[in-house]
């Protein structure tokens, strides 16, 4: 759903003006009958809301691309070239005066990876899968196409969360991995951090030992003072002889 924000003051842009303007022209419209009214009409096969504030177009129509950023920029080239045509027809210009640009929002924008591995399988149960966060529900195991997808539906972050499926997906098949691997790892992390916080605790030891030994050699060498003369080390050093047998 592509909604195009109408520039303030875009002139004889009122509902009155508009409905007269679609019976004038022969086109079908159908009011809409929500706050502030409105028309409904079918442009190029896409339902299409005509409001004061905004332009709204749903869009039902599939994008392939390699990534979801790329179909989301196919999909955008496509219905702005239908934004042009729709200006044309109604004999309106949506963009900002100023820098002649679109001000606009896209949403329920659904992203899939098609033909997928883990698609494939759950279909081959006959499962179903659905994650959800605190947000709501981000993804799911769909096969509605026949396509095997694997879908990310969260309205604002879609897009984003497929890429990070995609990446996740194309990692596994390029490094594949095995929970029993996983556990064998984490099981070797936890024995090194046993063995770490082991060396840590003995290291504490010598160290507490090494300090209680320095404070009593510092201590005895304190009660020492006064006791000896002063050259007594080295008056004995000089008085000592050699005597050979």
């Amino acid at each position: 759903m592509l909604t195009l924000r109408v520039p303030k003051g875009l002139r004889n842009w009122t509902n009155e003006i508009r409905k007269r303007f679609l019976i004038e022209r022969e086109l079908d419209f159908a009011p809409l009958h929500i706050a502030g009214g409105g028309q409904r009409i079918v442009f190029k096969g896409r339902k299409v809301w005509l409001t004061n504030p905004s332009v709204v177009i749903f869009d039902r129509s599939s994008y392939f691309a390699a990534t979801s950023k790329e179909s989301k920029q196919l999909a955008l080239y496509k219905l702005f070239a239908l934004v042009r045509q729709l200006e044309r027809a109604l004999q309106a210009d949506f963009t900002e005066r100023a820098g002649r640009q679109y001000r606009f929002k896209v949403s329920r924008q659904h992203y899939a990876l098609v033909k997928n591995a883990l698609a494939e399988q759950y279909d081959a149960e006959g499962k179903k899968l659905q994650v959800r966060t605190t947000s709501g529900l981000w993804f799911v195991i769909d096969n509605s196409f026949n396509l095997h997808e694997a879908e990310t539906v969260h309205a604002e972050t879609a897009d984003i969360d497929n890429q990070k499926v995609q990446d996740f997906f194309n990692s596994l098949k390029e490094y594949p991995l095995t929970t029993d691997f996983i556990l064998h790892v984490m099981n070797g992390i936890q024995q090194n951090q046993v063995l770490f916080a082991e060396n840590i605790h003995s290291h504490i030891r010598a160290i507490q030992d090494l300090s209680f030994a320095t404070k009593e050699l510092v201590g005895l060498l304190e009660r020492s003072k006064g006791r000896y003369p002063r050259d007594f080390m080295q008056i004995s050093l000089a008085n000592l002889s050699w005597h050979p047998k």
